[in-house]
C-alpha cells in the first residue's frame, strides 16, 4: 500500500487529545478554544508537520448535505472495488489463500486481513474524527478531478510502503471464507453509512503530506482504491503461483 490508511484511535477530554491515528500517519493535538482551532501535528514516520486548523465560520447554507451525485459515485466505486476483492479470492484453494511468493512477501490471507483491519480503522477515523474537522475557511472544495487523481495514486504500486505493525496481518483468517466474511463485514458498514449520512463530506477533512490536504469524501474514495491496489497484488501472488 502506497497512500498511508488511517488508523482510529480517537477521543475527545478537554480537546480534541488525538484527532486521528493512522498506520502510517498520525494526527495528534488539542483544541484551542480561545483561538478557535485545532492546533497539533502530523507524524508521518520520522517527518513532523505542523498541523493548524482554524474552526470555519458559520455558513450561510448550514443544512448542505452530500450531493446525490458525490454520493452515486463513491458508492459505485466502492461497490466495484468491494466486489473486485470478493471475486478474486471466491473459490480458492487452501493452498492459494496460504501461498507466499517468497518469505518477504504477503500471502492472500495476508493480504485481505490487512484490508479488512484498514477497513474498520480508515472507517472510524473518517465517521468519528474527519467529519469534526471543517475544512479551513477559504479552501477550495475537492473536486471529481482529485478524486481521480487519488485512485490513480493508489494503484500506482511502483511506490512501495511497508504497512505500520498496527495493521499488519497476524494470520488470524484461516480460510477464504473467514476473509469473505471478515471484508465484507467491514465494507457493509461503510456502505451503509455513505447511503445514510446527511453530513457534507467535503466540507470536512484534514491535512495530507501527499496531496496537501484530503476532505472527507475523499478519505473514502482513498479507502475504495486501496482495495483495488490489493486486489492486484493478490492477482499477481497468484500468478507467481501458476509459473
Amino acid at each position: 500500500m502506497s497512500l498511508r490508511k488511517a488508523e482510529a484511535s480517537c477521543r475527545h477530554s478537554s480537546g480534541i487529545q488525538q484527532a486521528q491515528k493512522q498506520g502510517y500517519e498520525r494526527y495528534e493535538g488539542d483544541w484551542n478554544a480561545t483561538a478557535n482551532q485545532f492546533e497539533g501535528k502530523w507524524e508521518q514516520g520520522k517527518a513532523v508537520f505542523p498541523l493548524t486548523w482554524k474552526r470555519a465560520p458559520p455558513i450561510a447554507n448550514a443544512s448542505q448535505t452530500l450531493t446525490e451525485e458525490d454520493r452515486k459515485y463513491l458508492l459505485a466505486y466502492l461497490k466495484k472495488t468491494g466486489d473486485g476483492v470478493i471475486q478474486s479470492i471466491t473459490g480458492l484453494s487452501q493452498a492459494q489463500w496460504t501461498y507466499k511468493p517468497d518469505p518477504s512477501r504477503w500471502s492472500v490471507a495476508e493480504c485481505v486481513e490487512h484490508l479488512a483491519m484498514e477497513e474498520h480503522t480508515l472507517f472510524a477515523a473518517i465517521s468519528q474524527q474527519v467529519v469534526k474537522i471543517p475544512i479551513p475557511e477559504g479552501q477550495a472544495r475537492g473536486t471529481r478531478e482529485l478524486d481521480e487523481r487519488i485512485v490513480e495514486y493508489m494503484l500506482d504500486r511502483t511506490k512501495k510502503v511497508n504497512a505500520s505493525e498496527a495493521v499488519r496481518p497476524h494470520g488470524k483468517l484461516a480460510t477464504p471464507a473467514d476473509g469473505i466474511a471478515q471484508f465484507s463485514k467491514a465494507r457493509e458498514e461503510t456502505v451503509a453509512w455513505i447511503r445514510a449520512t446527511q453530513l457534507d463530506l467535503r466540507g470536512f477533512g484534514t491535512a495530507n503530506p501527499t496531496f496537501k490536504s484530503l476532505d472527507a469524501y475523499q478519505y473514502f474514495i482513498l479507502m475504495a482504491a486501496h482495495s483495488a491496489r490489493h486486489t492486484e497484488q493478490i492477482e499477481e501472488v497468484l500468478s507467481s503461483m501458476k509459473r
